[in-house]
């Protein structure tokens, strides 16, 4: 036997038509044992496209990626063989909590939540008007196809299999979901099938969906078994050499495990991490590996605050602006690098609204020398001295001062990295004066030694939560979608300022800070796992997603999918095989 292999670009629609000399469907093989060539059995004269395209499409919930590349159980481990799969997939790229209902809308509609509308526990939010489910869409577009549906879970069946010409939930039972499918496979004369397991789900919830966990594992390799079963099922249907079947393992989510991997992407959430199979006899094995999220780079440019005589300014001239009284709440935030790292630095200020020095009303930040190396800290009229870490490493470090004077508990809070350094208790010392927000070096002080780049200068009306400024301080390029961006005062980036001599607000409520001496930016490219700067959609889409399984089930079946769907899927060419003596 020669084995052939190619990677054949050509839509999925035509995959009827792959093997060559007119030859049938190549037959599945046990689980357990490579593939028999069964071509020979059949006439030369047998139409090219003989074999009808059928789907067996297999959910199992709170199945994760990584947990079965860890587990390596037997019948997936044999159907990589054939398969094009992932373990690094997503359910979806939105931020919201991850939920069994949200998986099952994702893998059904091929659309994310935003769309088909399920972002908690309940799929009677699902906008099933305009985006169908699979099931849906092959009744309406009265293509002939038949689809069946049996679920381990009721809810699901209620109403995102409603519209399947067949469907049976089995109350939680998945021994039972199996037994009914296993018949229906054995006589049924179904197109499309949907088997969808709860257990391991369950595992996940009353243990830990930790790869090691035995409860976790014990149940991922019976749902394997059971996959098993289902396969072989199919290859003994009596009308198999004349069906073309495309089998898909996938999972509607993940679940939560702990890891020491900073990941700020998408990719971080363990919920979200799904593993998908799409296997048929004609392919060759195909791995889709996820791309590297622990190293996304900082990209942009900055300022280059200069301390010598003239110093670099950035100005805000209406001086009227973040005068803070006695009593408002203010959140500050912004990144700072030093531009020339080395030793302690005593006392330069880099950011102020105050007329002078360590003194009067308002406030200031500044670096002190503390054991050979530059901290930062914060002084003010509205209470003690705040301090964080050392910042004159060379590294991009966040600076988040939190002020709270409107509540019960009236106190200053500092972070670096979006990490608690320490808190004092607040005044009710007057915080306005008739001085400019001002970045860089400021009066008060005459040291010539500090070299920073600043950016991304934020200035909210609200203070923080620990847990908000852990979420938001990393974040490096903010847009209406930000979570706090109606409470945004003022938001300076400036990574693309170059050569205006300004540096720009970008929400039209504080005005553009005028740049004075001899200025000048630095262009960057760094990583910190505290930094979350923006990533494309394309990045989370290199690997298959939920959305995709039914773009590719619509592809396989033939059906044509317009632009009006609004299908958030795409397409995976999968490596086929030929097979000839």
């Amino acid at each position: 036997m020669i084995v052939n292999i190619q990677a054949i670009m050509k839509p999925w629609k035509s995959l009827n038509k792959v093997l060559v000399f007119g030859l049938a469907a190549v037959c599945f093989s046990s689980c357990n044992e490579d593939f028999p060539n069964l071509l020979k059995g059949y006439p030369s004269d047998i139409a090219a496209d003989a074999g009808k395209a059928k789907v067996l499409m297999i959910v199992v919930d709170g199945l994760r990626g990584q947990a079965i590349q860890d587990i390596e159980p037997a019948t997936l481990k044999q159907l990589h063989r054939r398969s094009m799969y992932t373990f690094g997939g997503l359910a979806d790229t939105s931020k919201i909590a991850m939920t069994n209902e949200t998986g099952w809308a994702n893998l059904l509609t091929g659309v994310e939540p935003a769309k088909h509308g399920v972002k908690a526990n309940d799929l009677g939010t699902a906008n099933l008007g305009a985006y169908p489910t699979i099931f849906g869409r092959l009744k309406t577009q009265n293509t002939g196809l038949k689809s069946v549906a049996f679920t381990s879970n009721a809810d699901l069946s209620t109403h995102l299999t409603k519209d399947a010409d067949k469907k049976q939930s089995f109350a939680g039972d998945d021994n039972a979901t199996l037994s009914g499918a296993l018949a229906e496979i054995q006589t049924g004369d179904m197109d499309l099938m949907m088997v969808q397991f709860g257990d391991v789900e369950k595992a996940g919830k009353t243990a830990t969906y930790e790869s090691d966990d035995p409860v976790y594992s014990a149940a991922v390799r019976e749902a394997d078994v059971k996959i098993g079963k289902l396969v072989d099922a199919v290859k003994k249907r009596s009308t198999y050499g004349q069906e073309n079947w495309l089998v898909i393992v996938t999972s509607n989510k993940g679940g939560k495990i702990e890891s020491s991997v900073v990941d700020n992407t998408v990719y971080g959430d363990h919920s979200r991490n799904t593993y998908t199979l799409f296997y048929s006899p004609k392919f060759a094995e195909r791995i889709i590996a996820r791309p590297n999220s622990q190293q996304i780079p900082f990209i942009g440019n900055a300022v280059r605050f200069t301390y010598g005589n003239p110093p670099v300014n950035a100005i805000l001239d209406d001086a009227s602006k973040f005068n803070f009284g006695t009593d408002k709440d203010f959140t500050i935030n912004l990144l700072l690098k030093c531009t020339n790292p080395g030793g302690g630095w005593n006392y330069p200020i880099f950011f102020a609204k105050r007329v002078a020095g360590f003194s009067g009303n308002g406030w200031n930040f500044f670096g002190e020398s503390q054991n050979g190396n530059t901290v930062w800290g914060f002084n003010s009229s509205m209470g003690g001295q705040v301090f964080g870490k050392p910042i004159n490493d060379g590294n991009w470090h966040i600076i988040t001062i939190v002020v709270s004077r409107s509540g019960a508990t009236d106190v200053i809070k500092g972070f670096t990295d979006g990490k608690f350094d320490m808190e004092v208790t607040a005044g009710s010392g007057n915080a306005d004066n008739a001085a400019p927000l001002a970045i860089g070096k400021w009066n008060g002080n005459a040291n010539e030694s500090a070299d920073w780049s600043i950016a991304n200068v934020q200035i909210y009306n609200t203070a923080f939560t620990n847990q908000e400024v852990a979420e938001h301080a990393g974040i490096t390029h903010i847009d209406n979608t930000h979570a706090k961006y109606n409470n945004l005062m003022g938001y300076w980036p400036g990574y693309t300022d170059v050569n205006t001599g300004m540096l720009k607000e970008k929400t039209g409520r504080a005005g553009d800070m005028r740049l004075t001496g001899p200025y000048s930016w630095v262009s960057f490219s760094d990583v910190a796992s505290y930094l979350k700067p923006p990533i494309s959609y394309a990045f989370y889409r290199s690997v298959p997603n939920s959305i995709d399984v039914p773009f590719i089930i619509y592809q396989w079946m033939g059906v044509i999918t317009p632009k009006e769907w609004a299908l958030d899927g795409k397409s995976w060419t999968p490596t086929f095989i030929d097979i000839r003596d």
